[in-house]
């Protein structure tokens, strides 16, 4: 018998004034690409300054 799969809940990302988020399709970690399909999500979230 297989493992019931967990259920991911969703989270609020807090988004400080300045700033905003943006999607990305992959994340560079160490030098290496990691893609959000090889973690079970179609984008990783990232906070970013917002240009003056």
């Amino acid at each position: 018998m297989s493992k019931p799969k967990k259920k991911r809940t969703k989270t609020k990302i807090k988004v400080p004034p300045g700033h905003r988020l943006i999607w990305r399709p992959w994340i560079t970690v160490n030098g290496k690409r990691i893609h959000a399909s090889e973690r079970g999500i179609k984008a990783f979230p990232i906070v970013v300054p917002v240009a003056a």
